[in-house]
Order: C-alpha cells, then sequence, then structure tokens
C-alpha cells in the first residue's frame, strides 16, 4: 500500500497533508476523520465506505443474512488489519525520528503521512517492512491459535458451521494473510517494492535503483492484467475490479516513478523537488529523538534535582528559625531533635554554627 513519506520514490515535504495517489485525485478532500489516536488523524475515503455498504447490502439481499453478517464481519476485520498495518508504519517512522501524522483508508489499503521522514536507505527499508509484518506476525499467531484448537483456516466468508470466535480468528487469519500478500508484492508503490527500491538504493543508488524497481513492477502489473483475463470466469466480479485496479493503479504509479526519477538525475542530484516529494540525498542525518525509556529517565532525574532543591531550600528555612531561636532564648532552649537537625545540617552545609563549642 502506498505511504508518503514512507515510500514512493522519495519522502514528503514536512508539513504536507494533500495526498494524491493519481494526478487531481485528492484523498483529503474525500475523506472523513473518525478517530485520532496518538496524535495521529485516521480517515476513512468516501469510495471505500461506499463499496463496503454495497458490498455488505448486496450479500444480505441476494445471498443470506449469515453471508451479509459474515461480509460484515471481514471488512471490519480487514479494517482493522489495514489500521494496525499502517501504525506499523509510523512506529517504525517514530523510531527513527520521523512523526505521523495522519493515515488514510481507502479502496486500496492505507496511504500514512510522516513528517521529517528520515533519510536513510535502511531506515526507509524497515520503515516499509514494518506494516507488512504487523500483518505477518498477527497471521502467525492466529494460524498457532486455530491450530491449537483444531480449526483449520477458512478463505470465505460464511460463518455457518463455526462458533462466532472461531469464525472470527479465521477472518482475522484471512485479512492479514491477504494482506501480506498483497503489500509485499515487489512493485511500487507497495511496501514489497519499495523494500527492494531501499535495499538497491544502498548498492546501485538511488536513481538506478528507483527505475529498476519501476520496471519490475510495471512487468508484474501487466502479468496480473493477464491472469485476470485468462481466469476472469472464475473470479468473483468484486475480486476481478479489485485486482484490475490494482494492477493498473501499480503501473501507473511505476511510470511516475521513472519520470521523477529521470527528472531527478537532470537536476541537481543533492536535491529534488517534485510536486509533494522532497527529497535531499545529501541531507545529514538527524539526531534521532529519545526513546520512550530515556525520556522516563530523564523525568524521573529532573524530578529528584527539583525533591533535591526543595529539601535543601527547607532545610536551610529551617536552620535559620532554630538560629533565630538560639539568639533570643539560647542553646538550651533547644530540644535534642533540633540540635540534631542542627548537627546535621552543619556536616551538610559545612556551617559553623557554635553549636558543639556552647556543649
Amino acid at each position: 500500500m502506498p505511504h508518503r513519506g514512507l515510500s514512493g520514490v522519495a519522502p514528503v515535504r514536512a508539513g504536507l497533508l494533500r495526498l494524491r495517489v493519481f494526478p487531481g485525485f485528492d484523498m483529503i478532500n474525500w475523506s472523513i476523520g473518525i478517530m485520532r489516536i496518538a496524535g495521529v488523524t485516521v480517515r476513512i475515503h468516501l469510495m471505500l465506505a461506499l463499496v463496503v455498504l454495497g458490498t455488505v447490502a448486496s450479500d444480505f439481499v441476494y445471498l443470506s443474512a449469515s453471508a451479509g453478517v459474515g461480509s460484515l464481519v471481514f471488512y471490519s476485520v480487514l479494517f482493522l488489519s489495514v489500521l494496525l498495518h499502517e501504525f506499523g508504519h509510523c512506529f517504525a517512522a517514530f523510531k527513527f525520528g520521523g512523526t505521523p501524522r495522519l493515515v488514510v483508508i481507502w479502496l486500496l489499503g492505507g496511504v500514512s503521512h510522516i513528517e521529517n521522514p528520515p533519510q536513510r536507505p535502511l531506515h526507509q527499508l524497515i520503515i516499509s517492512a514494518a506494516g507488512p509484518a504487523v500483518n505477518l506476525f498477527i497471521a502467525a499467531v492466529l494460524l498457532i491459535v486455530l491450530g491449537a484448537t483444531g480449526s483449520a483456516p477458512a478463505f470465505g466468508f460464511d460463518f455457518q458451521g463455526s462458533s462466532f470466535w472461531a469464525g472470527l480468528a479465521r477472518q482475522a487469519f484471512l485479512a492479514n494473510s491477504l494482506l501480506f500478500a498483497f503489500n509485499m508484492l515487489p512493485a511500487l508503490p507497495m511496501d514489497g517494492g519499495n523494500v527492494l527500491l531501499w535495499f538497491l538504493a544502498d548498492r546501485i543508488g538511488f536513481i538506478s535503483a528507483t527505475r529498476a524497481t519501476a520496471i519490475m513492477g510495471q512487468g508484474l502489473a501487466v502479468l496480473i492484467g493477464v491472469a485476470c483475463l485468462v481466469f476472469r470466469s472464475q473470479m468473483p466480479f468484486i475480486v476481478f475490479l479489485f485486482t484490475v485496479l490494482t494492477a493498473v493503479f501499480i503501473f501507473i504509479e511505476c511510470e511516475r516513478q521513472k519520470r521523477l526519477a529521470d527528472e531527478l538525475e537532470e537536476e541537481n542530484p543533492g536535491e529534488w523537488m517534485e510536486d509533494e516529494f522532497d527529497f535531499m540525498p545529501n541531507q545529514p542525518e538527524r539526531i534521532e529523538k529519545p526513546s520512550f525509556l530515556e525520556r522516563l529517565r530523564a523525568r524521573r532525574i529532573a524530578r529528584k534535582h527539583e525533591m533535591e532543591e526543595k529539601a535543601e531550600i527547607d532545610m536551610r528555612e529551617k536552620v535559620d528559625e532554630l538560629l533565630e531561636k538560639i539568639s533570643m532564648k539560647g542553646i538550651s532552649a533547644l530540644s535534642e531533635k533540633e540540635k540534631t537537625f542542627l548537627r546535621e545540617a552543619s556536616k551538610k552545609f559545612g556551617e559553623k554554627s557554635g553549636l558543639s563549642s556552647e556543649e
């Protein structure tokens, strides 16, 4: 799935929140905000909402109530799986100094917007792989659970013949397995294509890696399109439509990446700005943000210093009160507890109170 700031041929310019997958296709204006998690706004595209509602309604009307419920649960699980996938990207980007701002869930998956993304190819590779890694982990756990309970994974929508929780686990396994396989396609702007791009970029250079990955992606898109035509009669219409759209999307995006790589080569290799892209290969690596444990430790140390300073101020005020009491009533007016306090304060501050000589 495309991830602006995480994938494509270049990181997104900081502060830009207009995401376009196709020219003229604005994902922000045609999406609605549904929640905010850890400072990241989550939006859902209206096209996705309409397709899902139409599909679920069709299953209820033309198939059965069980099929409709199964379809609704599957799309709900799929949405949650895509969301976890995108937050896998966001978490990895945050660990390398990026600032996740926005996630848009649309018809072909999700798009994440990251401000100040890292520039090192290795960091970009890890960020691109983090999303599919989340889906692979979830699918592996569910496979173990299903195997332990004697339930085989089912590749269908119908819950009939199984308990609700068993059916839910099967749908979750199916959703995450499909997401992992779909996203690891070695074609831009899919995560698999970005992993390949950043792997090659560290070896043959960014421009050559972009061209090579884009050409491979277009070849894969053509193969997917041919396969759709050959097996059209054996494919449900929704699967056929989704697969064709994916192939077209991959081909167009790969062509755009090749054009942008050509423009980059013609311009100053140290800086490239094109539309929403802002790529600076020679930009020095930024200082990474401290980890959560480091920030927690720093807060504890600061709190400890603050408490020590307050205790010292209180002790000095108490010493002043006792010295004033001595000057007015004499040392005999002090209790044993007050004398002990003055001795400890004298050792701490190195002051000469005269208490020892008088005693």
